[in-house]
C-alpha cells in the first residue's frame, strides 16, 4: 500500500482521495485505524509513513494522546523509549509516577525502570522530596521521552 496514492493528510487526520471523506474508526483501545483491502492499519503509522517514507519499530505520541495524530506529535521510538512516555497508572496510590509508599519503613520509595532494570533512588519522609527526586532522575535517564504523569 502506498498511502500517498490513497490518502490526503490534514491536521492529524487522513482523508480518502477518492471521495474526500475522513478515513478510519476508533478502536476499543482508543486508537484510530483504517481498513483497506481486508487489512487494518493504525492511522498514526500511515501518517508517519506518508511524511517520512519509512516505519520505525514503534511510534510514540509525544503528548500521550493516541488520537492526536498530528505529524508534529509523532516520533520514532523503540518499545523501551515508548514505554518511558506512559502516564501515571490508575493503580498508583501516591499520584506520583515512580513513587510508592513503603508501609514497613513509613517512607516514600522512589524507583523506576532504567535500561530494562528497576533502579531505586532512595526513600523519603516527604512526598514532595520524593517527587522532586523521581522527576529529576527520570529526566536524566529518560531524556526527551520522560513523562512525569
Amino acid at each position: 500500500m502506498n498511502p500517498t496514492e490513497l490518502f490526503d493528510y490534514r491536521d492529524g487526520n487522513i482523508y480518502w482521495k477518492k471521495n474526500g471523506k475522513q478515513a478510519g474508526t476508533i478502536t476499543k483501545s482508543g486508537r484510530k485505524q483504517i481498513g483497506y483491502k481486508g487489512k487494518l492499519y493504525l492511522a498514526h503509522r500511515v501518517i508517519f509513513l506518508m511524511h517520512h517514507g519509512y516505519l520505525p519499530s514503534e511510534i510514540d505520541h509525544i503528548d500521550g494522546n493516541p488520537l492526536n495524530n498530528k505529524i508534529e506529535n509523532l516520533r520514532p521510538a523503540t518499545r523501551y523509549t515508548n514505554n518511558m512516555n506512559v502516564k501515571v497508572s490508575k493503580r498508583n496510590s501516591s499520584g506520583v509516577k515512580g513513587v510508592m509508599w513503603n508501609p514497613r519503613d513509613k517512607k516514600w520509595t522512589v524507583r523506576f525502570n532504567v535500561f530494562g532494570k528497576i533502579k531505586s533512588f532512595g526513600q523519603y519522609y516527604d512526598i514532595n522530596v520524593a517527587k522532586f527526586v523521581v522527576e529529576t532522575m527520570r529526566h536524566k535517564y529518560h531524556g526527551k521521552f520522560a513523562n512525569n504523569g
